[in-house]
């Protein structure tokens, strides 16, 4: 009875690596899973992550938009192998990338009007390891193209001993969420007051991004964690 359990055994682990080897992921996300750029306002900028392909198989990729914070007056949209769409669709399939051919997820981005950061994230997979998903993430810095940015709101948040302080904030933003630079959420909150501190854990050394929205729109900003 023991030889047969632990034949049983190794069959079924003989057969999960097999499974494993044949639906492994066969390409790779260039330059990676997320991709930073700067810019100034009134500039179209491109970002692509191409989905290098090197091995004999088809791959049929899916694509959801996970979510999408920009400054109030910027415009996105995103591009996949076949398509560009005039907007940042909710979700799409690619052309069948056969080998020899690569997928693409590109975001084109115009900040205007306001100075900021933009963060775009979509998931992305393929049919047959659908299991396996990758968050892609574009984020934009716009800095004003002239001396000052008349439109940005004159407001002052900054970290400092493990915590977020706000001043000047103002009535119009009502919350705020704090990303770090891959654009994984932190923390987020609603803005009560015009000058509080909130707790936060930040990485020493690092960069975060601040998203406030409200009323008066959409505002973001980096924060240096020293």
């Amino acid at each position: 009875m023991k030889l047969v359990t632990t034949i049983k055994a190794q069959v079924l682990i003989i057969y999960m690596a097999s499974t494993c080897a044949l639906f492994a992921q066969s390409y790779t996300n260039t330059p990676g899973d997320s991709v930073t750029r700067t810019t100034t306002l009134g500039t179209t900028i491109v970002m692509n992550i191409i989905q290098s392909h090197p091995t004999n198989d088809t791959l049929h990729f899916h694509w959801k938009k996970l979510s999408a914070l920009l400054p109030t007056g910027w415009e996105a949209s995103i591009c996949d192998n076949g398509l560009c769409f005039g907007s940042l669709v909710d979700s799409g399939m690619m052309i069948p990338i056969v080998p020899g051919d690569d997928g693409l997820m590109s975001v084109h981005c115009r900040p205007d009007t306001n100075a900021g950061l933009g963060i775009i994230q979509y998931i992305l997979y393929e049919e047959k390891t659908s299991f396996h998903r990758d968050t892609l993430t574009w984020i934009v810095d716009a800095s004003p193209s002239g001396i000052d940015d008349l439109a940005t709101p004159k407001l002052d948040v900054r970290f400092s001993f493990g915590k977020l302080w706000f001043q000047n904030i103002g009535e119009g933003f009502s919350q705020f969420a704090v990303y770090d630079a891959s654009g994984r959420l932190l923390c987020q909150d609603k803005i009560l007051q015009s000058t509080f501190q909130y707790a936060v854990e930040l990485p020493a050394h690092s960069v975060a991004i601040l998203q406030m929205n409200g009323k008066s729109g959409n505002y973001s900003k980096q924060i240096i964690v020293p």
